[in-house]
């Protein structure tokens, strides 16, 4: 669990964690969709009740549409020693009903560049502003192989409106240079490098996970 105890910090009451496959997707104004057994995890019998009593009164409340409360977004930078990698973080956390539509509008959403292409994208949560105070469930994302921390943002904000909060970081392929692709590089390369960084996923989420749990993490502005 996540306590915000104040609107630009939170704690880590609790070291439970469920980390989600990349199975979900859009399906337009503003719903996602994923498989039965996603959505068992997603909102555990735990949970249940206490989500369904944040919807508004009077409401059938709906996991796949958009939660009620607006997203905001971090990115944060930890810098693991013992393997020499500097991680870029992103925390998607619930905001302030002030901020209420601003993550969802064009003119004041997140708009961020994609590794490696010459593009640029928004996701549906504002960047640093206020958190709402309160205890939340944690949620850690872990890319796609050779993606980026910011691969599945509309799983991770919709996620945070309902009320979560959810981290995810470049994983080791992403930054590390040792595991970046090489020029004339044979097959036993290929396979040593990618088993490298299949091995690196557990220690980079055990990494992740210590950085929540250490130390207080600021959010918002």
């Amino acid at each position: 669990m996540i306590e915000i105890r104040e609107e630009n910090l939170i704690n880590v009451t609790d070291t439970s964690v469920i980390i989600y496959p990349s199975l979900c997707r859009t399906t337009g104004h503003n719903k996602v969709t994923c498989p039965g057994w996603i959505l068992r995890l997603w909102y555990p019998r735990r949970h249940q009740k206490g989500l369904i009593n944040m919807a508004l009164p009077d409401a059938a409340y709906d996991p796949f549409e958009r939660g009620r409360f607006p997203v905001g977004v971090r990115t944060i930078e930890a810098l693991d020693s013992g393997r020499n990698r500097l991680f870029n973080c992103e925390i998607w956390y619930p905001a302030t009903v002030a901020h209420a539509g601003e993550d969802l509008a064009f003119e004041t959403q997140d708009a961020f560049s994609v590794p490696n292409r010459n593009e640029q994208r928004r996701q549906a949560a504002v960047r640093n502003v206020a958190a709402e105070r309160g205890n939340y469930p944690l949620v850690v994302f872990s890319h796609a192989s050779a993606f980026h921390r910011r691969g599945g943002t509309f799983l991770c904000t919709h996620l945070a409106s309902h009320g979560y909060v959810v981290a995810a970081l470049d994983h080791s392929e992403v930054v590390a240079p040792e595991l970046s692709r090489k020029q004339n590089e044979t097959d036993e390369q290929k396979a040593a490098r990618w088993d490298e960084a299949i091995a690196s996923r557990v220690p980079d989420v055990r990494f992740l996970l210590d950085q929540l749990v250490d130390r207080p993490l600021p959010i918002g502005g």
